[in-house]
């Protein structure tokens, strides 16, 4: 057999007007078949080795330090995150006006299945989890990861959508591995009186891009007053280098902070934890008020404080959690389990496609209540909250949904544009504008923001609930990537609106427009009864009309948005079904709202390929590579955010030879990617593979 990767090259593709510049990748002499190498990423090899740095005046290793402990660039690059933490919309519109505003939820869970290493990374795995619920998480715990191991896809898909993400976890248990020798670790000092980790710590995570630790303290170490100023010190650094959104989670075996919350929370001179207090057998603490009162007397707030619920079981008090104003000034923090989170090990399905199906209804039923609506919540019951379906009764059906006690979130802000695929994150193939080009996938960077509302379904301009029409993700089909928004139910003359996204979105340019690509899979003409609808900050909605399909494959259409003028803001992006036909479906593959706006992003350059799998038919890729532009606000720890570079995402290409045709088989915000499922087209083929930078003007795409 030909050996194809002798000859694959990389077409560094500039994403300017033009034609694309190509030239031949680097063709890493340390490629294997294993994806992956994280052993060196241990966390007290990781601070030495930025204690290291920081006496020779650097805030991080150099690629030969790092490779000297056997990490190497191509893993780096699978850890780091280049995405912005997205700052959230003000809370003050929520959808709900009980619920208190500032309360926050914290999901203390795994993601994917399994501990450390490779957990969550990309692969060909199409059958993984794909949380999706960061509209309403303040914080992720990566519970199945060690200290500053956390996938940089999970932290890329957390920061799109404005959700803190630590960098992973350390259990102390009095049981167990007790915190004696990590407490002497961090206890060591420089020649000044400082501690010598304080500052390589917060100088790994700032290099990474994750946004703190999370420890799992059920001995009695967190106590120890050299502890506590260590923790305090973390917390000082981080904000003395711009680092605001540090977080050191903390659980222990404490259900209130009263008795000690300078150990627990922090006092008068700093914070020390964003704390989860234990349960009261397995159910929330009978405390929160009473820690409520405590944490606002020593800080001043309880931003931070959360009681925490075990949900090996959704039978808990969950009437109890707006028993009193205090405790509704309490945060929410949902844990379960070590290595995969309770919602995906008690989902179930009869094949991977089901199961992802079904993966998601339990996601929008947890969390919109159990029938998918936030504004159609079932009361709030402390018991029949089944996790598993029992007879006809869907998992959660009757559950009241977390909405009922934590606002929604949104981080969709800022100027035009704005656009989604409606991406998961993974897919039994990869397609591009309807076309299969790769295989089976899994690749949290890829997974679009999120819908502020999973679903908010009414009749139309209005916040009365409706079932009209019932919307989902669906892996059935896809536009771009591997998942779609499928729409089924009843289109009626008066219409039902599925308004999606929260936004605070401005046109900073002339000639407004929508691109929607949809699919009937009917023959001939036929009416989308689709609309596209917008609210403006004065209050007026806009309806503009899809059309019709004329086939039965995908067809993108590009829509004038007449009454969005250069200056308006818009507040709300939705759908809107209108028309007759009781047997409704349609995909949506694409939801693009833009305008003129021209930006010009970042150069491509230093890709690295390696050849990780190649047979008769197929290839699998590892890459990464490099933009041409110096770091701005973490420039001295050598983290080039995406937006600072304008770029959006970058899509990574396949063609077959010099004349050969292009086509995308993955996309990424990370500054790496793995294809493991590239389909030839013959015996002969000649693979060149390609990154581009897509600008944050969403402009330049494959014709």
């Amino acid at each position: 057999m030909k050996k194809r990767h002798l000859i694959i090259s990389a077409m560094v593709c500039c994403s300017v007007m033009g034609t694309p510049g190509t030239a031949m990748s680097q063709m890493s002499e340390t490629a294997t078949k294993e994806v992956y190498d994280f052993s060196g990423f241990v966390d007290v090899d990781l601070m030495e080795l930025f204690y290291n740095a920081l006496q020779k005046g650097r805030n991080y290793p150099t690629e030969e330090e790092f490779a000297a402990k056997g990490i190497l660039p191509s893993d780096i690059a699978f850890i780091r995150s280049h995405v912005r933490k997205a700052q959230i919309i003000d809370r003050a519109n929520r959808l709900l006006p009980d619920t208190y505003e500032k309360r926050d939820l914290w999901m203390n869970i795994p993601m994917s299945t399994g501990k450390d290493g490779a957990v969550g990374q990309p692969t060909t795995n199409f059958a993984d989890d794909v949380f999706s619920m960061w509209n309403y998480t303040n914080l992720f715990g990566s519970w199945n990861h060690g200290f500053f191991s956390a996938p940089g896809a999970w932290v890329d898909a957390a920061h799109k959508n404005g959700t803190n993400i630590m960098s992973g976890i350390k259990f102390f248990e009095s049981w167990g591995v007790d915190s004696g020798e990590w407490n002497r670790i961090i206890s060591e000092k420089n020649t000044d009186g400082t501690f010598k980790y304080v500052k390589p710590m917060i100088n790994c995570l700032m290099y990474f891009g994750a946004d703190g630790i999370n420890y799992n303290w059920e001995d009695t170490g967190y106590t120890n007053e050299t502890t506590i100023a260590f923790n305090k010190a973390l917390y000082k650094e981080a904000a003395a280098c711009g680092f605001d959104n540090f977080h050191l989670g903390l659980y222990t075996a404490m259900s209130s902070i009263v008795g000690n919350p300078n150990a627990l929370f922090g006092d008068e001179t700093g914070r020390t934890a964003h704390t989860m207090l234990n349960y009261a057998a397995s159910d929330f603490s009978y405390n929160m008020g009473a820690s409520v009162r405590k944490a606002e007397e020593v800080m001043g707030t309880s931003e931070g404080l959360y009681a925490g619920v075990w949900i090996v079981s959704m039978d808990r008090g969950w009437s109890r959690l707006n028993a009193t104003d205090d405790d509704k000034r309490c945060g929410i923090c949902l844990w379960g389990e070590h290595n995969a989170s309770r919602f995906w090990t008690y989902n179930s399905g009869a094949d991977a496609y089901e199961a992802q199906s079904n993966y998601q209804s339990l996601l929008e039923r947890a969390f919109s209540g159990g029938n998918r609506n936030p504004l159609n919540r079932p009361e709030i019951s402390n018991t029949g909250n089944n996790w598993e379906k029992e007879g006809d009764k869907l998992p959660l059906s009757t559950f009241a949904g977390l909405a009922t006690w934590i606002p929604e979130r949104s981080a969709i802000q800022g100027n035009l544009p704005f656009a989604t695929y409606f991406n998961l994150g993974n897919g039994d193939r990869y397609n591009y504008k309807g076309k299969k080009t790769a295989g089976a996938w899994y690749n949290m960077a890829n997974q679009d923001r999120v819908p502020t509302y999973r679903w908010l379904v009414t009749e139309p301009e209005t916040l009365t609930a409706s079932d009209k029409i019932q919307p989902e993700f669906s892996h059935d089909d896809a536009y771009t990537g591997g998942s779609c928004l499928k729409l089924t139910g009843e289109a009626t003359s008066t219409g039902t609106d599925i308004v999606l996204f929260q936004t605070a979105l401005t046109s900073s340019a002339s000639g407004a427009y929508a691109n929607i690509a949809v699919k009937s899979g009917k023959e001939g003409n036929n009416a989308t009864n689709l609309y596209v609808i917008l609210k403006k900050q004065d209050g007026t909605w806009l309806e503009f009309p899809v059309g019709e399909t004329t086939g039965t494959t995908w067809q993108e259409k590009k829509i004038m948005l007449s009454g969005i003028n250069q200056g308006d803001v818009i507040e709300r992006i939705g759908l809107r079904v209108k028309g007759s036909d009781d047997n409704y479906k349609l995909y949506v593959g694409k939801l693009e709202i833009n305008d003129n706006v021209k930006t010009v992003p970042a150069n491509v350059q230093d890709v690295v390929v390696e050849v990780k799998e190649e047979t008769k038919t197929s290839l699998s890729i590892k890459a990464n590579w490099k933009l041409d532009k110096a770091a701005e606000d973490r420039a001295d720890w050598d983290l080039l955010f995406n937006d600072e570079a304008n770029v959006d995402h970058f899509e990574i290409l396949y063609k077959n030879g010099e004349e050969g045709r292009i086509s995308e088989i993955a996309r990424t915000t990370q500054w790496a990617v793995y294809v493991g499922d590239i389909i030839f087209e013959n015996a002969d083929d000649q693979p060149f593979i390609g990154v581009r930078a897509v600008s944050t003007d969403l402009k330049l795409t494959l014709q």
